[in-house]
């Protein structure tokens, strides 16, 4: 019987390089564009062969997609959903949204750069695009859930359309938005938080 290898540090190794080679595309699709930048320049700036990065991820299209996922599964989020789900008003859900989502746009914001303003330079990055959308409002229907449960929500206002209230007040478009007219992130989170408050949130 073949007794399958396992290593740690090979395995630790391995997180490293693909790591690497993620920053590396990131930075490059970022600064040089999705056509521009090819697998050798890639290569090139982590430090690794083309074959690596073909072995470690795949092509372009794959390193967008392991891109949306590393920001997709960045710890803040989950941390943000636990908090939600103790909140205990409507305002409190609304503003913990509204903070975490400034600090986790604020602090992916290449990366989000990078998955969403290539979605028209291919029809793969177009599919992750979308993915990483439908997993956005997976999120959010928790969040509405727990709006529902706290009763805060506006009469009249379905779960659905509650949801893409939630996206266009706090999708990565806003604060982009309000960041390309000089708002802080500060003042982003406040007037977004505001907005969608009025929008949302049964009167008391």
């Amino acid at each position: 019987m073949t007794r399958s290898y396992h290593s740690p540090r090979r395995e630790l190794a391995a997180s490293v390089t693909r790591n690497a080679i993620l920053d590396a595309a990131e930075e490059l699709f970022a600064e040089l564009g999705y056509p521009r930048t090819t697998i050798a320049k890639i290569a090139a700036a982590a430090q690794v062969s083309a074959n690596t990065v073909y072995q470690s991820v795949g092509g372009k299209p794959q390193l967008v997609s392991a891109i949306a996922d590393r920001s997709a599964n960045d710890p803040l989020i989950e941390r943000s959903l636990r908090a939600i789900a103790e909140a205990t008003s409507g305002h409190e859900v609304i503003r913990e949204l509204g903070v975490s989502g400034g600090q986790l746009v604020a602090s992916q914001i290449r990366a989000i750069s990078v998955v969403w303003d290539n979605a028209i330079a291919d029809p793969l990055v177009a599919a992750v695009v979308e993915r990483t959308k439908e997993l956005f409002f997976m999120r959010l229907n928790r969040i509405v859930a727990r709006l529902r449960a706290l009763d805060a929500l506006r009469p009249g206002i379905g779960d659905e359309r509650a949801a893409q209230i939630l996206y266009f007040y706090f999708g990565s478009e806003s604060w982009r938005s309000l960041r390309s007219f000089g708002w802080s992130w500060e003042q982003a989170t406040d007037w977004l938080v505001a907005q969608a408050e009025v929008a949302l949130l049964a009167e008391r």
